[in-house]
């Protein structure tokens, strides 16, 4: 996807304030530059990071956020991808979809219900039915908590009977819940739990907090439509072993410099025997306390509308992991760096605290900073959405 990132437009892709960078690579013995195809930018979002309300006072802090954006468009689709880092440490990688669909015909209301009204999709024009499909994107993160000897453990939320000594006598034991801690002990395939019932958590045995708890990083699923999906399919004819990554949610291997990606772009041309084969990755080694790598998916099961047409919209196919911060330290580290003020309340009116930065003054901005001149638009015509069999499907 990194060759098929193309120019943002500012003031849409990313806000006009935003820095634009560049990068180059190397194909056909040349080197190719896709000019202000990353951009970088601060955020403040439309929510408070935290706030309380008391009796006599309200505190509240702004919630501003840094992001890396780029556009991967591949035949039909655009990702947009964001990986966002938070003022407490938490990183998110967020994947949003647009483009246009892939259709199928549309037949008659007799030949549809021979094998069920809807089965495969929707009708959503003339003659036009959609065609149900998965999106699934393969991220790598190598990630060293507090050093590289990691250990993965699954914490389960769990319902349980206890009794405990202080109970009344007419109450031999009480209906509640409680946490389960089981550490991951080899590579392996994991799915996100119903009813987020479980955590997990890669923490480091040999490092604790002040408070003697082991410091670690949760990884959770983000923002967006619901949990990130794996691969509906089971043993495709069609992928074969091309893509094993694709059927779980998420996966935890032993670190290796052999191991540096879970494909490769030509897995297509032998897929039952592709040049990279993850399923080799996952072969039983022990993972407590070892240097550790997880593979996640980001997607979605689409299942195309009339609203598709005549694109998808990018708020009803997102979807993320977020990496946050379990125990890794003494306190919440954004009470350092946050923009708050807190008011005292008093009949005699309200005095406000502030703490971080705030205007003092008006500030003048030019035109551009709002709405971008756009004919210094740098792209170059391409035929990615040339999607004959010799053209970009080939890669699709």
């Amino acid at each position: 996807m990194g060759v098929h990132m193309f120019e943002l437009v500012p003031g849409y892709d990313c806000p006009a304030y935003a820095t634009y960078l560049s990068t180059s690579y190397h194909a056909g013995d040349t080197t190719l530059t896709n000019k202000n195809n990353i951009c970088l930018f601060e955020y403040t979002a439309d929510h408070a990071l935290q706030r309380h309300t008391t009796a006599h006072s309200v505190s509240i802090s702004r919630s501003q956020y840094l992001v890396l954006r780029s556009v991967s468009t591949v035949g039909n689709y655009d990702y947009t991808i964001d990986y966002l880092f938070y003022l407490d440490g938490s990183i998110e990688v967020k994947v949003r979809a647009s483009g246009f669909i892939f259709g199928a015909f549309y037949g008659s209301s007799e030949a549809s219900n021979k094998t069920g009204s809807n089965e495969y999709g929707y009708r959503i024009h003339d003659a036009v039915s959609s065609s149900i499909h998965d999106h699934v994107i393969n991220f790598k993160a190598d990630l060293d908590i507090a050093g590289t000897t990691n250990t993965l453990v699954r914490v389960g939320i769990e319902p349980t009977t206890a009794s405990y000594e202080w109970e009344r006598e007419e109450r031999a034991s009480r209906n509640t819940m409680h946490l389960v801690n089981t550490a991951i002990q080899e590579e392996t395939g994991l799915d996100w739990p119903g009813n987020s019932g479980a955590m997990y958590i890669v923490l480091n045995n040999d490092s604790t907090n002040a408070w003697g708890e082991k410091r670690g990083y949760r990884i959770t699923p983000g923002t967006g439509m619901g949990t990130p999906p794996h691969l509906t399919i089971l043993n495709s004819t069609s992928l074969g072993r091309a893509a094993e990554w694709a059927g779980r949610d998420l996966w935890v291997v032993k670190q290796k410099d052999t191991e540096p990606r879970s494909a490769s772009p030509v897995n297509f041309i032998e897929p039952h025997n592709p040049l990279i084969d993850f399923a080799k990755f996952v072969d039983g080694e022990a993972i407590v306390q070892e240097d550790l790598v997880i593979y996640f998916n980001l997607g979605a099961h689409h299942i195309a509308h009339s609203g598709d047409i005549p694109n998808t919209l990018m708020h009803t196919s997102a979807s993320s992991v977020i990496f946050t911060p379990h125990n890794f330290h003494d306190r919440d580290p954004s009470r350092e760096s946050v923009q708050g003020v807190k008011l005292e309340l008093g009949e005699g009116g309200h005095k406000p605290r502030y703490f971080g930065g705030r205007y003092t003054e008006g500030v003048t901005l030019n035109i551009t900073d709002l709405e971008p001149d756009l004919e210094r638009y740098q792209a170059v015509r391409h035929d990615v959405t040339d999607l004959s069999f010799n053209k970009s499907f080939l890669g699709v």
